[in-house]
């Protein structure tokens, strides 16, 4: 925003911001895409994760118009085929398990704490919460679950 020196006018701009996840591979680049729309957000997308196998990425989106909710979301490469990992859950942080079977993931509690869940990435069972007052939720080599207390 701007005052024109005269103070006769007011200047201001507006504008919307967005993120791709790109992918170099063989020498070449490309966006990762999801049945043929590229992985992007109006708003933006963060925190993007190679699966163990290499076959799958996961990152954080957040939606224009959905103030602070992120969904974690994963693209298969091969097929582009774009998935909620926690439908309807809105994600701060996260970490996939070595073994690629669960996800730890931290959420907000009202009065700015956060909650710890783990659960099942196949969704055979709901996720269950294992702490608050935590952040930075990474899983160790061996499974064993590594956080920062807040």
């Amino acid at each position: 925003m701007a005052v024109d020196p005269d103070g006769a006018s007011l200047i201001t701009s507006i504008g919307s911001g967005s993120s791709t996840i790109w992918l170099h591979e063989g020498g070449r680049e490309r966006p990762l895409s999801s049945e043929g729309q590229v992985v992007s957000a109006e708003g933006s997308i963060s925190f993007p994760a190679f699966s163990a196998d290499g076959r799958q990425v996961y990152y954080l989106a957040r939606r224009a118009g959905q103030g602070a909710t992120q969904e974690l979301r994963r693209v298969t490469i091969a097929t582009d085929r774009d998935v909620a990992v926690l439908p309807g859950v809105s994600v701060l942080e996260y970490d996939v398990s070595p073994d690629g079977s669960r996800v730890v993931y931290t959420t907000a509690l009202d009065g700015g704490s956060s909650q710890l869940w783990i659960g099942p990435l196949d969704r055979h069972a709901p996720p269950v919460p294992i702490a608050s007052g935590v952040n930075s939720p990474h899983f160790g080599p061996d499974g064993e679950i590594l956080v920062r207390w807040a």
